[in-house]
């Protein structure tokens, strides 16, 4: 019997692999050398006496044998997540390594007080940080390469299985260079001012603007003439200091990242700014590490300057907020707001 030969590092490798469209790449995300994916993934293939990957092709595809091997390996490892959550119970331990996806400035201004307060509530519960735009997100919670997501929320496609909470609203900055050298805040202004000027905005090279500063534009009526674009707040703070454009960025960004040299003008609409929110994917299995972090998420204070939010409105975002999926989820856990 085949089964007998499989170890659970194989399908490891070989689903980091799929996901990933590259052996490099899988091996950086399991923190495993590239030989060592290699040789789980060819010892896979010889147990099983097929070829999984169509290694002509770069990103490597999945052959017809991948497809079905895909399926029932993530089902083979979710088994025995939940096995070790079963023993977990038992014992009253939390344990293991949760991959947590989040914008630049969420990192740098929300999660060193989260991490830190994980650290003495869930000591066995290791976070694996990556920063991603809103696409690269989404597109990793579909994937089953991230468990769970902090990041900006915008309408989803029908039928999608992202499910989310609501954690705080944030106004989005206009950034100009600082006339006096040092970094401060100004007075608000219209959208309608920045009609016409040249923007630095949040975007991957060559491709579109990131979707939440793309819906602020189509939400103020304006089309944006871009003079910039960059993944990492820290790199639009500093061309907007050089004198290239005006920057748009989210008011988190600002207190996270070195501000001097440039001033931050929050700007006024209706609907001020964007929601952030806890995001996963409900047809995926949440480990009771990852239950625990997204309990810890929901009961961690927002960041200065940002408001708090409850569960908001399906008309304001398109789906019904899943408040009670999450608690759920976190119902094992007894972390309280400190």
């Amino acid at each position: 019997m085949i089964h007998q030969h499989f170890q659970p590092e194989w399908l490891e490798s070989f689903l980091a692999v799929a996901d990933t469209g590259s052996f490099s790449e899988a091996a950086s995300r399991l923190h495993r050398s590239q030989p060592r994916v290699s040789t789980h993934v060819a010892q896979l293939e010889a147990a099983i006496r097929q070829s999984l990957f169509d290694r002509r092709r770069r990103p490597v595809t999945l052959t017809d044998a991948g497809v079905i091997m895909a399926v029932h390996a993530r089902r083979v490892l979710q088994a025995l997540d939940e096995a070790a959550d079963a023993f977990g119970d038992a014992t009253g331990a939390i344990r293991g390594t949760v991959t947590l996806g989040t914008h630049p400035s969420i990192s740098a201004g929300y999660m060193p007080g989260l991490l830190s307060r994980l650290k003495r509530s869930a000591p066995g519960v290791a976070i694996e940080l990556t920063e991603k735009t809103t696409t690269q997100l989404v597109e990793s919670l579909r994937q089953g390469t991230i468990d769970l997501a902090i990041r900006s929320l915008t309408l989803e496609s029908e039928g999608s299985t992202l499910a989310y909470v609501p954690l705080w609203r944030e106004r989005l900055t206009a950034v100009f260079p600082a006339a006096r050298g040092v970094g401060e805040r100004g007075e608000p202004l219209s959208p309608h001012e920045l009609d016409g000027k040249d923007l630095i905005v949040i975007a991957r090279p060559g491709a579109s603007i990131d979707p939440e500063f793309a819906a602020a534009f189509a939400r103020w009526g304006i089309s944006p003439r871009i003079a910039g674009r960059t993944e990492e707040p820290q790199t639009l703070i500093n061309l907007v200091r050089a004198g290239l454009g005006v920057g748009v960025l989210n008011e988190l960004a600002l207190d996270a990242f070195s501000s001097s040299g440039i001033v931050g003008r929050p700007i006024t609409e209706g609907g001020d700014g964007r929601v952030v929110a806890l995001c996963w994917n409900a047809a995926g299995y949440l480990t009771r590490a990852a239950r625990a972090v997204a309990h810890a998420v929901l009961t961690h204070p927002a960041p200065t300057h940002a408001t708090p939010l409850g569960p908001v409105s399906e008309a304001m975002l398109g789906r019904r907020p899943d408040v009670d999926a999450l608690m759920n989820l976190a119902e094992t856990t007894t972390d309280s707001r400190p």
